[in-house]
């Protein structure tokens, strides 16, 4: 049997473990913390250095944020058509609050519902596998690689479920951010010209935020996945890979396994790594997040990420 074979099985082996022992994997929920606590006795098995359980409090859904941004806008169109004067203005005010979130939370930056919304306890689990030079000399590596896989599972809404279906959300996600964005300057129109018009469009756009707004409070109450392919592929890729580096390790690069809490929900698992390991990591550390490991034949990698805007 080849060695890329006995690696792989071994590899398929967590992936079991995870699945079906385990089971779905929920950001927050205890069998995320299963899933860590598994983790962390397995690289412990293989006489590491360290290995670290990284607390922290972790967002629980990544849906919430995006129905209080529909609601939000929802809100901002009722109060613009019962006061027209001043509604317009808050609707305004209110509209442009929900795109700021929106835009927030499908380009993974900053907005005020990151602090506002109930937050639970998760965890990471992270190990470093020095280089060969460290090991033997006492030296400094010359470069250090984090590779990351996430612990956690996703929801199963029925939009995710076939191909075109996700292909349609996939169109619908920008068309609500900009009905979001257009009503704020339609009810400022209203506001100021006191014409009737704006108000009809604003309705209409509406109705793109009251579909998004249904669809998100449905994802937020499916079942967790399994999560065999996402992403139980990379935390069994990365595990074996870790066991493989302990015998073989690379002569000049530390390599450092990090498995993340809260992958589904906006990567509150990589957010506290990086605030406490940032200014400890070398400038020219180089981070390789692992995803569906195994699904399809092409390799298919990506430089960044976001739904609406990229970072």
């Amino acid at each position: 049997m080849a060695d890329e074979e006995v690696w792989a099985r071994r590899a398929l082996e967590h992936i079991r473990v995870l699945v079906e022992e385990v089971g779905p994997r929920g950001a927050t929920t205890p069998q995320e913390a299963q899933a860590a606590a598994y983790v962390q006795e397995r690289l412990a098995r293989l006489g590491l250095p360290s290995v670290h359980r990284q607390p922290f409090r972790g967002v629980w859904s990544g849906w919430r944020p995006l129905a209080v941004a529909c609601s939000l806008a929802l809100w901002g169109l009722l109060v613009a058509l019962a006061l027209p004067l001043w509604g317009g203005l808050i609707g305004a005010f209110l509209s442009l609050g929900s795109a700021w979130v929106f835009y927030g939370e499908t380009s993974l930056r900053f907005h005020p519902l990151r602090r506002w919304l109930g937050r639970r306890p998760s965890q990471n689990v992270f190990a470093a596998i020095p280089a060969a030079t460290t090991q033997e000399k006492g030296s400094q590596p010359l470069r250090r690689v984090v590779l990351v896989g996430h612990l956690d599972t996703a929801r199963t809404p029925a939009f995710q479920r076939t191909r075109w279906r996700e292909e349609a959300f996939a169109i619908l996600m920008p068309l609500t951010f900009v009905s979001v964005l257009s009503n704020g300057s339609l009810f400022l129109i209203g506001a100021v010209t006191r014409l009737p018009w704006p108000y009809w469009l604003a309705m209409g756009m509406g109705l793109l935020q009251a579909v998004m707004l249904i669809l998100t409070l449905h994802a937020d109450h499916t079942p967790y996945s399994p999560g065999a392919n996402d992403n139980a592929s990379a935390v069994g890729t990365l595990l074996a890979l870790a066991e493989r580096l302990v015998n073989e390790p690379l002569v000049y690069t530390e390599v450092w396994t990090l498995f993340t809490g809260c992958g589904e929900t906006g990567g509150s698992g990589m957010r506290a790594f990086l605030e406490e390991q940032w200014d400890r990591a070398p400038q020219d550390t180089l981070f390789i997040v692992l995803e569906g490991v195994g699904r399809g034949e092409r390799l298919v990698y990506l430089t960044g990420e976001g739904v609406i805007g990229y970072i």
